[in-house]
């Protein structure tokens, strides 16, 4: 008995997978993970900012831990950015 030829190969994750067709999941994907390092940053950035005003009040009374944060702060900020 003959058997019909395949069209395509058995494996062919590009047929298989939706996403490498259009583009259009793989795009939506990047932009979540450009979504989560947005808001990732923006946590980072707010939690400094808790510390400095932590800092600047004197609710932090290590001297050397509060010199060294508001020394190393603006390079973390910027970094960040």
């Amino acid at each position: 008995m003959l058997r019909r030829p395949r069209t395509r190969k058995r494996h062919n994750r590009q047929w298989r997978l939706a996403e490498f067709r259009d583009g259009y999941f793989f795009n939506q994907r990047v932009e979540g993970l450009v979504d989560a390092s947005a808001r990732f940053i923006r946590a980072a950035e707010a939690v400094l900012c808790a510390l400095q005003k932590l800092a600047r009040r004197g609710e932090i009374t290590s001297h050397d831990n509060t010199l060294w944060f508001l020394a190393r702060r603006t390079d973390i900020v910027g970094a960040l950015n």
